[in-house]
């Protein structure tokens, strides 16, 4: 009894913050999450503390926890507010920015890969609304040069590269990894190293998830992408290994930022769940 008080207690508490932050979206129907992830959400409830979310400090939960998808957009005048340039890794195009937050992780991460005899380096950081629009168009403008039309073109586009406000780039959590052994790119030179191998088993470790897999290709929408991992926190990571998410599936790992997302914005409450 006590222990679902507290719980209670440490949701009402974010909750609040959220609405106070005017954070929360309000719910609607087509937002009430499915049977699944109603019941993920639920278990999810045990990683909501007084001052955290799966350790992930209160003011900093909304964008840690973004579900960033095909469906689900970022505002476009978001930006990250602590942004810094790290040169951690080997990767020629020099120091990306991230966010500060990430830092120590990403850090030890690189620290544990070397250790281990695996050079990682960071193609990719941050991203921005527009650097992505910029990308997406170009990709597409080439698409249709090849005699795509404009709606196939983009179709074929979204597999690869997420359109603007939907790249989890933008949230400055999230970069794209490689490795002197894939030639320092990205694509099945990476997939096929044993950079890619040493990440798949040990990202988690260090708060990092890697959203688009073969296997959730069809819930995902996404090509699977084995280098690009974003930060949710260790505590929330660990549970997603626990889970096997990387060998199934569903739930993806945007599933559970889904379902999280409707526990704290109290959809789910709304929903009856």
């Amino acid at each position: 009894m006590f222990r679902q008080a507290r719980a209670g207690h440490c949701l009402a508490s974010i909750l609040l913050l959220v609405s106070t932050l005017g954070l929360g979206p309000p719910a609607s129907a087509d937002d009430c999450p499915a049977g699944p992830l109603a019941e993920l959400a639920g278990r999810l409830s045990a990683g909501l503390q007084e001052e955290s979310v799966f350790g992930v400090p209160s003011d900093e939960v909304r964008w840690v926890f973004y579900p960033v998808t095909q469906a689900r957009a970022l505002p476009a005048e978001f930006g990250p507010p602590d942004l810094v340039r790290t040169s951690v890794g080997s990767a020629p195009q020099g120091s990306m920015p991230v966010r500060a937050l990430i830092v120590p992780d990403l850090d030890a991460l690189f620290a544990a890969a070397r250790a281990d005899g695996v050079v990682l380096g960071i193609i990719s950081g941050y991203r921005g609304y527009a650097s992505q629009a910029a990308l997406f168009d170009a990709a597409v403008r080439q698409q249709v040069a090849q005699g795509a039309a404009r709606e196939d073109a983009e179709a074929r586009v979204n597999r690869f590269r997420a359109r603007p406000g939907h790249s989890q780039h933008q949230l400055g959590t999230t970069v794209d990894l490689t490795s002197p052994e894939a030639g320092n790119a990205l694509g099945q030179r990476f997939a096929q190293s044993r950079a890619a191998r040493w990440v798949r088993e040990h990202a988690w470790e260090y708060g990092f998830v890697i959203p688009y897999t073969l296997e959730g290709e069809p819930y995902t929408g996404y090509a699977n992408e084995p280098w690009h991992v974003r930060w949710v926190g260790r505590e929330l990571a660990a549970l997603l290994a626990a889970d096997g998410y990387l060998d199934r599936a569903t739930p993806t790992a945007d599933d559970y930022l889904v379902a999280l997302d409707a526990l704290l914005s109290g959809t789910l409450a709304t929903c009856g769940g």
